[in-house]
């Protein structure tokens, strides 16, 4: 009978310490209770929605919201107008051609986003080749151009076909790029 006692009782003081020891769901549900991120980002990711009292907020307008100086973001970053939402494209180009060939066809560019309406627009880069994470087309490095500007929201799909347009796939001189709303 002693023996059977002992070992209920070591059984009951394992399914304590299982109950003691906090599982993943519990350390989430803490975790989402007291609004500290798992991951420790400051980031536009769930932590920063629960931050946000549930919802998404865009990076321009979350820096807006944080307290940052509105006088570093144009004012239809942080409000777009009706109609019109806050862009980014980023465009590799190929480290092999000339500047001012690059320069022109930055300026084209700018010129093809303000016939589309858009407004503020920013254009970010250093002209030096910058390490890529995998090659592409045979090449290592490239040189990244940021733009970042508010259009209407049909300016994204006019912008989508005018980079893959044929023409500029046989110049090789855009590597590749992406627009996504900011």
């Amino acid at each position: 009978m002693m023996q059977q006692n002992t070992l209920m009782a070591t059984r009951t003081s394992a399914s304590s310490q299982a109950l003691a020891r906090p599982s993943q769901g519990r350390r989430m549900q803490q975790a989402r209770a007291a609004a500290v991120p798992l991951c420790g980002c400051a980031s536009v990711c769930r932590c920063a929605a629960r931050r946000t009292g549930g919802r998404r907020v865009a990076p321009a307008r979350a820096a807006v919201e944080a307290g940052a100086a509105t006088s570093d973001l144009p004012e239809t970053w942080a409000s777009p107008p009706r109609g019109h939402k806050v862009y980014e494209t980023m465009i590799i180009y190929n480290p092999d051609a000339q500047d001012s060939e690059r320069e022109a066809e930055i300026q084209s560019f700018e010129d093809l986003l303000s016939d589309l309406g858009a407004t503020d627009v920013a254009v970010s880069y250093e002209n030096v080749p910058q390490r890529m994470a995998y090659p592409i087309d045979g090449y290592n490095v490239g040189i990244y151009v940021l733009f970042m500007y508010c259009a209407p929201s049909n300016a994204a799909k006019a912008i989508q076909q005018k980079l893959s347009a044929p023409s500029i796939e046989k110049e090789k001189s855009v590597l590749r790029f992406m627009t996504t709303r900011a």
